[in-house]
């Protein structure tokens, strides 16, 4: 049972009504999860949430499935069963096969390409023991041709998965049925 309730939809303060539509519209979601309808109750808490995440996922030159990938991987690593499934079901609609979403939750090593896996193994590290990031870290990806632009905004994404575990399993939040799916192989 949650420790917050997800608020109503049709009886939310205007402020955040436009950020629920913004999501919706923004992600082309059918829908909005259970994560900023629980934010919801903290209007400046909701909008900051969704500033980061549109901007991190959105913009920027990694792609946004990739980004999405390492939200899947560093909350399956840190067993947030709600950000596993809302990312996966993003994953989804961003047209990632079932094969490589199964290997970002046990089966890093053996996701193709190595220069995808290696990305995800970084973004991992950083996610759940940023002080063991080490320069060869660094350089493994750089050898791969990625610049310090994309390497921050894999660090970025990294660190906004903690935030959301965080915000998601402090709250106990439940699992939107909606999202149910994608956790099936």
């Amino acid at each position: 049972m949650p420790f917050l309730s997800a608020i109503d939809v049709t009886q939310c303060d205007p402020q955040v009504r436009e950020i629920f539509e913004e999501f919706k519209a923004v992600k082309g979601a059918p829908f909005v999860p259970n994560f900023f309808r629980t934010l919801g109750h903290a209007p400046n808490a909701a909008r900051g949430t969704w500033e980061v995440y549109r901007q991190l996922s959105q913009h920027g030159t990694v792609p946004s499935v990739l980004k999405e990938m390492i939200l899947v991987a560093v909350s399956a690593e840190r067993a947030c069963k709600y950000c596993e499934a809302a990312h996966s079901a993003f994953c989804k609609m961003l047209g990632l096969d079932d094969e490589s979403l199964a290997h970002l939750s046990n089966g890093l090593r053996t996701l193709k390409p190595k220069r995808t896996a290696e990305v995800i193994e970084f973004a991992v590290k950083a996610g759940l023991n940023p002080q063991g990031v080490t320069a060869e870290d660094y350089a493994r990806l750089r050898a791969h041709g990625l610049s310090d632009a994309e390497l921050m905004e894999i660090v970025a994404m990294a660190a906004f998965s903690v935030y959301a575990n965080v915000v998601a399993d402090a709250t106990q939040m439940e699992i939107d049925p909606e999202l149910r799916p994608a956790l099936a192989p």
